[in-house]
């Protein structure tokens, strides 16, 4: 399906929204990425957007139609019971020790360190959702692309994806904030980091926002019955 075929009227027809599917964090994940982002306030920078709810490692991102929450969840559902199937004991997040900046937007990521079963699951998620009839980029890559400054690889991989952390540039992480000023980050830079783990036990799914926050869980699966 072409970039410009989801511009046609059909795909305007039913209510669309930017669905996130992410894997929920632990208790002490979501305590710690919640101490990071105030870490970083009580440096007195100033963030456009910060963690507020749902810290999560995001597997999709996409634009897709409101009909399309029942093909979402049995997505979900049938990769959740075959990766638990095929990793019983590896199902674990590791947390990285330090803050990534992400120059092209200022965002501030507490990234995961590199797993063979993460990507995995992202790939499997991204490809079965992508081939969704009525799935189609992020309205905010669409509107990156109109404005330009993308290189023609970036805009290659966003058509192909929808959005830029995907396939082979998957970057798996917890958004804490956004900074609005990207020079700020030499004042945070060294802000301490707990490198946790955990064994993952949700898969969550709802609407996000312009920042790629979840703004309402929809959809809620467990790992582990």
């Amino acid at each position: 399906m072409s970039y410009e075929n989801l511009q046609s009227p059909r795909f305007e027809k039913n209510e669309r929204k930017d669905w996130g599917v992410a894997l929920n964090v632990s208790k002490e994940c979501e305590q710690e990425a919640f101490r990071i982002r105030d870490a970083i306030l009580d440096r007195g920078v100033t963030l456009v957007a910060r963690l507020e709810q749902h810290p999560h490692i995001t597997l999709f991102q996409g634009e897709l139609s409101s009909d399309s929450r029942k093909a979402i969840e049995c997505v979900v559902e049938e990769l959740r019971d075959q990766f638990f199937q095929d990793h019983p004991e590896e199902l674990v997040i590791q947390m990285e020790d330090n803050l990534h900046f992400r120059t092209s937007n200022n965002n501030i990521f507490w990234n995961v360190q590199s797993s063979e079963w993460l990507t995995a699951l992202h790939i499997s998620l991204d490809e079965r959702l992508r081939a969704l009839p009525e799935w189609n980029m992020m309205k905010q890559f669409r509107d990156r692309i109109q404005k330009g400054g993308l290189t023609p690889a970036e805009v290659d991989h966003i058509k192909k994806y929808g959005v830029l952390s995907a396939g082979a540039l998957f970057l798996p992480h917890v958004t804490v904030g956004k900074l609005a000023n990207g020079a700020d980050f030499e004042r945070i830079k060294d802000v301490s980091v707990s490198a946790v783990s955990f064994h993952v036990r949700q898969v969550i799914a709802g609407a996000v926002d312009r920042y790629g926050q979840i703004e309402n869980v929809e959809i809620t699966n467990e790992m582990r019955k």
